[in-house]
């Protein structure tokens, strides 16, 4: 009996994580949809010339670059939102 109770405990611990994962994941690449429409008209609109002194020192994948780092930021703003949460119910 003890053994079905740790195999849920645990089927729920890994079904979170894989919902998390998930979140982060589809979170990354809407903000990657996003930057890359939101950058580029800004591409036509600018002169020919400071787009490719853009393009010689931003990196290609720079929207990637921005999305992960602003969906890391996020996960960890609802991570440490939990955790208060957490503080506050465990008081």
């Amino acid at each position: 009996m003890w053994l079905i109770a740790t195999f849920i405990a645990f089927s729920s611990k890994v079904a979170k994580t894989v919902g998390y994962v998930a979140i982060v994941a589809v979170l990354t690449a809407a903000l990657i949809a996003l930057f890359s429409s939101l950058l580029s008209p800004l591409s036509q609109t600018l002169p020919a010339g400071s787009v490719a002194l853009a393009a010689a020192i931003l990196p290609s994948n720079l929207n990637a670059c921005i999305s992960v780092v602003i969906s890391a930021r996020i996960a960890r703003w609802v991570y440490d939102r939990n955790m208060k949460i957490a503080d506050k119910l465990s008081e």
